[in-house]
């Protein structure tokens, strides 16, 4: 699960928190607290622990993450799509083509 890292930072920063103060709060390693600061990657336990931590509610964390995957995918210009797609047609074409001709031999 992947959650919106910088609210953790700043929580925590808020209340003067070490990671490993946060780490025993919520009983979870600090190797666990670091990770979830790092890259938002954590399980289902953690984030109850976090919410209950810090009296904030699930949805305040789980901010539209599921839209983000589709910011990672590379915006590429129009003409590579052009390009890509060309490259793809013309080798759909020619693969038609040779199984039609094979078949009217």
């Amino acid at each position: 699960m992947i959650i919106d890292a910088t609210i953790i930072r700043q929580q925590r920063a808020d209340r003067g928190w070490t990671q490993q103060q946060l780490a025993d709060a919520c009983q979870v390693s600090l190797r666990t607290i670091q990770r979830v600061e790092r890259n938002g990657s954590l399980s289902h336990d953690t984030l109850q622990g976090l919410c209950a931590v810090f009296n904030i509610e699930t949805k305040q964390l789980l901010t539209s993450q599921q839209g983000d995957d589709k910011a990672k995918i590379p915006h590429l210009p129009i003409s590579v799509y052009l390009l890509i797609s060309a490259i793809l047609g013309g080798a759909i074409g020619a693969a038609v083509t040779y199984s039609l001709l094979s078949l009217s031999s």
